[in-house]
């Protein structure tokens, strides 16, 4: 009697899976005929649908330059079905700085929440998906496929891949120089499995990686299928934290307190006047602060 057991591990599709040009100009006359259904019709072509942003920005183009162009709240649904489709993640950010107003795109962070941070490939952090979300669904398989690279890519610079030993280390610190903190078998994973999912829990309670990938499986990359698990439950939250693989070495240079106050100042953390007068490094570095203090100080002596 033979036993075999099958495991499937998602992986993101190749460039052999794009659309052409045909297909995207047969689903542009599609959308362009139908004006009262065509987020509909978008919807159910997504299902096969694999672009890159370029092919994403074209049909924007077609159908913005339309007699019948999308309102600003169908521009946000289209982007919410095409951000899954998109292959090319560390284009979509410019995509949606081009298409969207500052308004738009905080309306569709507030739709997407921590799935917009995984499709634009931000996926180092803490993320909170609702699992009863088609696109939370898609994020989260999106997140799996990710991960699913990095731990092939550890495994067979292990040598674990095909079975390797042992010796596959050693090389691999001689080619990083020797430094055991950037790699080390297991990776940085919580568990030594090379995952980067930490610390996961659906409704409160733990949850393995394992199972995570078990629920894309069902669900499929684009997120329209759900599970066995989750059908019929009232909540499904997923929140977990994803790690980085790597690490920095330990003979790597830390980031100064100033840059990495800039950097934070930059991803929109506000300082108040306060905290930058007392660190006059960072003030320097930040003298806008200061100076936009100063201008609500004199209006609000002037009202006086």
């Amino acid at each position: 009697c033979i036993h075999t057991v099958f495991t499937e591990i998602p992986l993101p599709p190749t460039e052999l899976g794009i659309q052409n040009a045909s297909g995207i100009s047969g689903l542009l006359a599609l959308l362009l005929e139908n004006n009262t259904d065509r987020l509909h019709l978008l919807r159910l072509a997504s299902t096969d649908l694999r672009i890159f942003a370029s092919q994403a920005q074209h049909m924007l183009d077609t159908i913005q330059g339309s007699t019948q162009p999308f309102s600003s709240n169908e521009l946000i649904e289209c982007l919410i079905v095409l951000l899954p489709r998109i292959l090319d993640v560390n284009a979509i950010s410019k995509l949606l700085k081009r298409n969207l107003s500052d308004e738009e795109y905080h309306k569709l962070s507030f739709k997407l929440g921590s799935a917009l941070f995984i499709y634009t490939g931000a996926i180092i952090g803490n993320h909170s998906l609702d699992l009863r979300q088609i696109s939370h669904r898609a994020a989260l398989c999106r997140l799996v496929q990710f991960d699913a690279i990095f731990q092939s890519q550890q495994r067979i610079a292990f040598g674990e891949e095909n079975g390797g030993g042992a010796n596959h280390f050693e090389h691999l610190l001689v080619y990083r120089g020797g430094d055991h903190s950037e790699v080390y078998r297991g990776g940085t994973s919580q568990f030594g499995d090379y995952s980067g999912f930490r610390n996961c829990t659906l409704n409160g309670r733990p949850i393995t990686a394992g199972r995570i990938e078990e629920f894309c499986a069902s669900f499929g990359d684009a997120g329209l299928d759900t599970h066995p698990h989750i059908v019929g439950k009232g909540r499904a939250l997923l929140k977990l934290d994803y790690a980085g693989v790597i690490r920095a070495p330990l003979s790597a240079t830390p980031v100064s307190d100033i840059k990495l106050g800039v950097l934070l100042h930059k991803c929109g953390l506000s300082f108040s006047a306060k905290y930058v007068r007392q660190r006059p490094s960072l003030a320097e570095v930040l003298p806008n602060i200061l100076y936009e203090h100063r201008i609500k100080e004199e209006k609000a002596k002037r009202r006086l």
